[in-house]
């Protein structure tokens, strides 16, 4: 893929690539930092992303969601453009910028009771989701954000395994979604997205709580 120009912003920094998409730090031209995340076309829908979208940020931005900024999901180059949730790391040939997910911070939840309070904020910002009839369909650690104030902040919503995808390389995603969702994505479209959802999070908790999965840890 290549670096996509947004009026208004420079883009200062690759952040880092994923199965449905690339993510760069860029500038605006006010000084303020944010992410763009380039969507691949083979592994997302934009349709639905941008379905989901509407309904997600039609009045206020949920307290559980990253925020949004802007988005480009009409046409290529599909980009979604949110803030930065990411920690400065400096190095000897530029900037760089660590993403503050809960799967780069895994160690600090895994298997200790304390996170009972995160994981109670993830379930509340998740059914604030279902409210505005938004279902996520790909909760994971690396698509949970840390905020300034240790909640947790749910992104990449609607990709993944979705309906009408070409390709989708494997990921930990799997590891939490239900078997329902890996022999019928098309579902989602059918409303099957809550319950996925609802499985993910079970999965996520478990983990959190124990540190070990519910199955097949090994």
């Amino acid at each position: 893929m290549s670096v996509p120009k947004i009026p208004g912003y420079r883009i200062e920094t690759l952040i880092g690539k994923g199965a449905c998409g690339t993510v760069y730090a860029a500038r605006h031209e006010s000084g303020a930092l944010i992410a763009v995340k380039l969507l691949n076309e083979e592994s997302c829908n934009p349709g639905i992303i941008a379905n989901q979208v509407s309904r997600l940020y039609r009045s206020e931005c949920p307290i559980g969601a990253l925020p949004l900024v802007a988005h480009s999901l009409g046409k290529a180059p599909y980009l979604m453009l949110g803030a930065l949730e990411a920690d400065h790391v400096a190095q000897e040939i530029g900037d760089a910028y660590q993403p503050r997910t809960l799967q780069m911070r895994l160690d600090k939840y895994l298997g200790r009771q304390s996170s009972w309070g995160f994981v109670l904020k993830l379930g509340a910002a998740l059914a604030d989701f279902h409210r505005r009839r938004v279902a996520h369909g790909n909760v994971k650690p690396g698509n949970i954000f840390i905020g300034s104030e240790g909640q947790p902040l749910l992104a990449d919503f609607a990709q993944g395994l979705m309906p009408g995808i070409r390709a989708l390389p494997y990921t930990d995603a799997l590891l939490y979604a239900p078997p329902e969702q890996l022999t019928d994505p098309d579902a989602y479209l059918e409303g099957a997205g809550y319950g996925w959802d609802v499985h993910a999070f079970g999965v996520l908790t478990f983990r959190l709580l124990n540190g070990v999965f519910p199955r097949c840890n090994e």
